[in-house]
């Protein structure tokens, strides 16, 4: 059973899931609803990819990086969904399925098209393995954020910041010159 009274978790429950690789929500594992509880529980951003398939679970606070893509990203595969940045995520997604590995980037540039353009999105993420009693990797969980306004708010304050550097370099040699003055008139007297 899908717990808790988010809007995802709503979303979840009513869908009808026996049009997906995971099938009617009646029949899905304990391991699968464990997971999308979790996920469901999550503060940050985060997502369940789940299965051979990679089918796509995530929860209310991943639906503002979803953009334009939400409602429809949920139940699709994460190749269908993030088609766009597929050659980072992919090899990721089959390192964490293939290996047991958890992949962990950050301040990772991945394009995807948000708002009708392609644009440049800068993520911290990770993905971790769903294991199941056997060791094999069931589903992949993923937390991550959109730090793209934070990364270019601190590039334009190095920016700034070095402009401002160069535009007090002149004080500085003018410092100098008044400061040396002053001991040639001090050694004048």
């Amino acid at each position: 059973m899908i717990h808790g009274n988010s809007r995802m978790a709503e979303v979840i429950r009513t869908c009808d899931w026996s049009l997906t690789p995971l099938g009617r929500i009646e029949d899905w594992t304990e391991n699968l609803l464990f997971s999308a509880n979790l996920m469901l529980g999550c503060a940050f951003p985060s997502l369940v990819f789940w299965g051979k398939e990679l089918v796509q679970l995530y929860n209310d606070v991943f639906i503002p990086i979803l953009a334009e893509r939400h409602p429809s990203g949920l139940g699709q595969t994460a190749q269908e969904c993030w088609w766009d940045a597929w050659r980072i995520v992919g090899p990721n997604l089959k390192r964490v399925m293939n290996e047991g590995a958890t992949v962990f980037q950050e301040n990772t540039v991945a394009p995807i098209v948000r708002h009708g353009r392609l644009q440049d999105v800068r993520w911290t993420y990770s993905y971790s393995p769903i294991f199941g009693a056997g060791g094999d990797a069931l589903g992949v969980f993923v937390v991550c954020q959109d730090i793209t306004r934070e990364a270019t708010a601190a590039q334009e304050l190095r920016e700034s910041q070095a402009g401002a550097r160069e535009n007090l370099k002149p004080l500085g040699e003018l410092a100098a010159i008044i400061a040396s003055s002053d001991d040639v008139m001090w050694a004048k007297t």
